[in-house]
């Protein structure tokens, strides 16, 4: 047995008042994530009959939602007009309710594993839109009529929205356009009011289909039509969809006022025939070898990607849990699952989380321990742990009258001293909540009945346990200078994948210690880091909105790929934040007068330049960028000076008028006279290359809404590039009175 399970059950005390260590039941799938979302299961039909019973032992074992794979699809619900046969989905939703399960409907209108007749007419003509509605409702009304409060919700329609944005081009599309949507919806909220009704589809991160789901959200909900969730179709493979676009869709569909369910779970362990072919049954592929290459097993290295792939998925579930209602695996078993024969026919694959034999994959026990540790914060898995030799036979926690008590194994490598007095312990894992990976050291500070254990000395004492573990592991000790320079930005490289983060370490160490007094200032400054930032401004529920994205940019400026909200990235970098840090920043270069030092080593370059080039070589040598803004016959218009030694970031208008765009256009073509800069201390001669450099404040809360975050920068470039219009058009207007 492996340390790392005392170390959980000390990691658990931090978060509870009061735990007896006891045994009990092993805790399964569905139990763990009772309080997160409902951990759904599709069944086929020998599951439905009972006929096969391992993998009935299972679902009933793990899951508390059912989805029916085929049974409730029209093709078998209703094979000619009028003549329905219930006979497996009455069985269905028998097993459902026998066991308690959440029981949804799959699927009303979808246009695939339709019966021939329901577009025709007897001569096999296309019939006409109100024939096509009338059979539309019928259908709706007498399947969803038929199990009125047993089955919870309905998958109303399935995949009618194409990658690109446009209309499936179904007949439910030729004849009726894109109004069957609001009308089977309409149908559907008649025959049951009391059930939730979705709209399901598959490759939803793909930003044109995207879009038009929302727009058909909005459109439903203006209607006064009811949608309460949309089923994004989990059939996903290793590389695509990546997490950032997974949850940007997520985040969307939540944006628009739904729940988000992950319906048809699977992941492919082979290697696609192309990038994200979807779920499109009349897909289908030639089979190639090197695209089936675990007939007999899979390899230690690949099924631990698989397993890590799986984990980072459900990370992002629970941590929307809160608008994720539900996640459903489409299927039990390997052995059992469509992606065997999908989209190339003779494929052996490994998409679920039990084998072929019917075992749970390790996976599973990690899922588990993923919702079971949660708590709300981002703890690591054990694997993450600092601790020596990592090995125990025998560990035992127990916690009795207030105190803990470790009593380790007999098997003294591992390290772990026996505790058998009661004190208090602490632990210590690894963290990525920043930009750097780092440790913390935590104790417990409740005893057995939620009071609070004397904290008097627990500085002294976690920072004596700091100190040891980063000389036994070589660990960078985080010194005063080190938390005040933080670590060196890099541009994001969108080539280099996993976007979100490198955006991340650039914008979160910028908001919190760098100095700038406006916002185009601070995007300025993002731009040197590959990274730009928008503001949207909008409406919610009738109330104003206002926020940042963000997104890469490549080395010409031009953004590429999705972009994301502020919200993602935490409250540090979103608006109201960046507005304090603004207001903060305005009083820091005030009091201190970090002016002074970039203006004189401005003022210097200017003066020892012969070109742009120079001077932007010149600034370079002392820490200093210079962002030069230009029109379309190359004028200059604005400047902003980025001082790295400072942290601190000017436009050219607000050091002086002696920075202005004039001043530059001037210097650059041959016509300038720079204005000495002299030094205000007497006695003092200015060395204009001297490396200075301030130490960082901590920051602190804003003075309050007294700078307007939005506003033209006090005088700044904004109205420079007004004036400079203005001056144009009158040298035009006397060179025609010429």
């Amino acid at each position: 047995m492996k340390i790392k399970r005392i170390i959980w059950s000390i990691t658990l005390l931090m978060f509870c008042s009061s735990i007896l260590f006891s045994q009990s039941p092993e805790k399964t799938l569905k139990d763990a994530l009772k309080d997160k979302f409902y951990m759904g299961v599709a069944l086929n039909l020998k599951q439905i009959s009972g006929r096969d019973a391992a993998d009935v032992n299972i679902i009933k074992r793990h899951f508390n939602a059912i989805v029916a794979e085929n049974c409730m699809k029209s093709m078998y619900l209703q094979p000619r007009e009028g003549e329905f046969n219930f006979v497996d989905a009455d069985r269905f939703v028998s097993f459902g309710e026998q066991n308690g399960m959440w029981i949804t409907g799959h699927c009303l209108i979808w246009h695939s594993q339709l019966p021939r007749w329901f577009f025709v007419d007897e001569h096999g003509n296309d019939v006409s839109p109100e024939t096509l509605k009338a059979r539309i409702k019928s259908h709706i009304s007498t399947v969803v009529g038929r199990y009125k409060g047993r089955i919870k919700g309905w998958d109303v329609v399935n995949e009618a929205i194409m990658e690109d944005g446009s209309y499936r081009k179904s007949k439910f599309y030729e004849i009726l356009g894109d109004e069957f949507i609001p009308l089977a919806f309409q149908y559907a909220q008649e025959a049951d009011p009391d059930a939730e009704l979705y709209y399901n589809d598959y490759n939803e991160w793909y930003p044109e289909k995207r879009v038009t789901v929302v727009r058909l959200i909005k459109t439903l909900k203006e209607r006064g039509i009811r949608i309460d969730a949309i089923g994004m179709q989990g059939h996903v493979g290793m590389d695509s969809p990546s997490i950032e676009e997974y949850e940007q869709t997520i985040a969307d569909y939540t944006d628009a006022g739904v729940k988000v369910m992950v319906t048809e779970f699977d992941l492919s362990i082979l290697p696609p025939p192309r990038r994200n072919a979807g779920a499109d049954i009349a897909t289908n592929f030639a089979y190639q070898k090197e695209l089936n290459p675990y007939t007999e097993s899979v390899p230690d290295s690949a099924s631990i990607a698989w397993a890590n792939r799986i984990s980072d998925l459900f990370k992002l579930f629970l941590k929307y849990s809160s608008e994720v209602s539900r996640v459903t695996m489409w299927g039990v078993t390997d052995g059992g699952s469509w992606k065997n024969d999908f989209p190339i026919r003779g494929r052996t694959d490994y998409p679920l989380l039990f084998d072929r034999n019917y075992n749970a994959k390790p996976i599973v026990q990690k899922l588990i321990e993923q919702a079971t540790y949660q708590h709300g914060c981002s703890i690591k898995t054990p694997d993450d742990y600092l601790v020596p030799d990592d090995y125990m036979a025998d560990p035992a926690v127990h916690v009795f009258e207030g105190k803990l008590y470790i009593y380790p194994s007999h098997d003294r490598e591992s390290g772990i001293p026996e505790n058998d007095s009661g004190d208090q312990p602490f632990i210590v894992y690894l963290h990525e909540d920043i930009e750097r990976r780092h440790i913390h050291i935590v104790s417990l500070r409740v005893d057995g009945d939620g009071k609070k254990i004397s904290d008097k000395f627990e500085h002294r004492r976690s920072m004596d346990a700091c100190r040891e573990l980063e000389q036994k592991y070589g660990l960078i000790p985080a010194d005063q200078k080190q938390r005040q320079d933080g670590l060196p930005l890099k541009p994001v490289r969108y080539d280099e994948g996993d976007v979100k983060h490198q955006i991340a370490n650039v914008i979160r160490p910028i908001a919190r210690s760098w100095h700038f007094q406006s916002l185009k200032e601070y995007r300025a400054l993002l731009t040197l880091y590959n990274t730009g930032m928008e503001e949207i401004r909008g409406e919610v529920n009738g109330k104003p909105y206002r926020g940042l994205v963000y997104s890469a940019l490549n080395d010409n400026g031009e953004k590429v790929g999705m972009p994301f909200k502020s919200s993602l990235f935490g409250k540090s970098v979103g608006v109201e934040a960046l507005e304090k840090r603004i207001e903060k920043s305005t009083e820091i270069i005030k009091n201190r007068g970090l002016k002074e030092r970039s203006k004189k080593v401005i003022s210097a370059a200017m003066r020892g330049c012969g070109s742009r080039s120079d001077f932007e070589r010149l600034l370079a040598k002392q820490g200093i960028s210079v962002l030069f803004r230009t029109n379309d016959g190359g004028r200059i218009y604005g400047a902003t000076f980025i001082d790295h030694e400072q942290k601190c970031v000017f436009n050219g208008s607000r050091l002086g008028r002696e920075f202005s765009a004039n001043v530059f256009n001037d210097l650059f073509n041959g016509n300038g006279r720079i204005p000495e800069q002299h030094d205000h201390r007497a006695g003092h001669p200015f060395e204009p290359f001297e490396n200075t450099s301030h130490k960082e404040e901590n920051q602190g809360s804003g003075i309050g809404g007294i700078f307007n975050f939005f506003s033209p920068e006090t005088r700044g470039d904004e109205i420079e590039e007004q004036n400079f219009t203005r001056r144009l058009k009158k040298r035009k207007k006397r060179q025609r009175r010429m």
